[in-house]
């Protein structure tokens, strides 16, 4: 339940008492708001990868195996992330 507007503290004086600049708490707000993983594709690559290594269900793989298979498919994370 919301207080009325009159009760209700400003943002400005709250980020005052906290001794937080405005930009600083809007950058943060902005950032959180618009976050999206960067990696996202890199790290659907390094899974379909793994896959291949499981044995009845267990992950039998180590990060130098997929580095191997990443090599093999000559994929750099820049090529993956921006589609180079």
């Amino acid at each position: 339940m919301a207080l009325p507007k009159r009760q209700r503290y400003k943002i400005g004086d709250l980020l005052k008492a906290i001794m937080l600049p405005k930009a600083t708490y809007h950058d943060e707000r902005k950032r959180i708001v618009n976050s999206h993983d960067k990696y996202a594709k890199a790290k659907k690559m390094i899974l379909q990868i793994a896959q291949h290594f499981q044995v009845r269900g267990r992950w039998t793989t180590d990060y130098r195996r997929i580095q191997v298979e990443v090599d093999k498919l000559k994929l750099h994370w820049l090529a993956i992330r921006f589609g180079i």
